[in-house]
């Protein structure tokens, strides 16, 4: 199992997220406010971000007042694959594959979805399609070192009636293909 660290240093506190393949994904399984703080942070290749990420807030990419992570803890960037399953109408939902666009301040995000889907008007109804999507949704982490960052994952629905339905936003591409490697525990010490 490779296990690898990537850092934002162009975000506030460089936050350092921890990733582990799986079946030759790369999945973040945890979420540090730098790369002192991932256990055995010596032992893990280091990768520094070559462009904006959603970690940064204020401007660019992410234009928010919080920073911005998928269903599992990670990063975004401006066109990174990701899967989806998002509110439609009621209590339904649509899902699909994409890239990742933007976030804004007042809790969206844009993508573009590989297929077309139904534009919902305001009663619920299909009102054209297309593939550029703007979603709200999400919530706020609310324990750990990265208390207060956005999260776009949450359940729709209510237990009692319909039940709830998770609804996310989850990274597909490998975070390395937009990141430099900065360190390397294999080479050898000058």
């Amino acid at each position: 199992m490779t296990r690898f660290v990537t850092v934002d240093e162009a975000a506030p506190l460089h936050p350092a997220v921890l990733w582990e393949d799986r079946d030759g994904k790369p999945v973040a399984v945890g979420l540090y406010g730098s790369v002192e703080e991932v256990p055995g942070h010596g032992e893990f290749e280091v990768w520094t971000f070559d462009v904006p990420t959603t970690l940064q807030v204020g401007a660019g990419i992410n234009s928010g007042h919080y920073p911005l992570v998928d269903a599992d803890g990670a990063p975004l960037w401006e066109g990174a694959r990701i899967a989806f399953q998002l509110p439609s109408t009621h209590v339904n939902t649509y899902w699909g594959k994409g890239s990742f666009g933007t976030a804004n301040q007042y809790g969206g995000h844009t993508f573009t979805s590989d297929e077309p889907f139904p534009n919902w008007g305001p009663r619920g109804t299909a009102d054209g399609s297309g593939t550029a999507r703007y979603s709200g949704g999400g919530g706020f982490l609310v324990e750990g070192p990265l208390k207060g960052y956005r999260i776009l994952r949450q359940g729709l629905g209510d237990r009692h009636e319909h039940g709830i339905t998770e609804t996310f936003v989850r990274l597909l591409g490998d975070p390395r293909g937009v990141c430099s490697l900065t360190f390397d525990p294999a080479a050898p010490a000058p």
